[in-house]
């Protein structure tokens, strides 16, 4: 099995999807909802989650979901097993390119 295969075995039923939706020009189809970001907050709280990547796509055109669930994040779990703070894929990196933005090999 691949590394990568292997981090993605590890990493299933730890990844928390919200409600969102942006465009590739990053026009915003279906605004966050911020319900669903409280409860996958509550979720990887539950599971022990020690560090959180926020990775949504197309963020490298329109960074403001990934932001504003950061801020939820910080809002909701201060001090929330800290270090590291909550992540957003911009931060890291908004190289426009065909590799999924959660990966951690390029």
């Amino acid at each position: 099995m691949s590394e990568a295969a292997s981090i993605g075995r590890m990493l299933h039923g730890r990844v928390f999807e919200v409600t969102e939706r942006t465009a590739a020009d990053g026009k915003v189809l279906v605004p966050l909802d911020e319900a669903s970001v409280r409860s996958a907050a509550a979720a990887a709280d539950a599971a022990k989650v020690e560090a959180v990547a926020i990775c949504l796509l197309q963020a490298f055109t329109a960074p403001a979901h990934e932001r504003q669930i950061a801020e939820i994040l910080r809002a909701l779990l201060p001090g929330w097993r800290s270090p590291p703070p909550p992540t957003c894929s911009p931060w890291c990196g908004s190289t426009s390119v065909r590799w999924q933005r959660s990966s951690t090999r390029r």
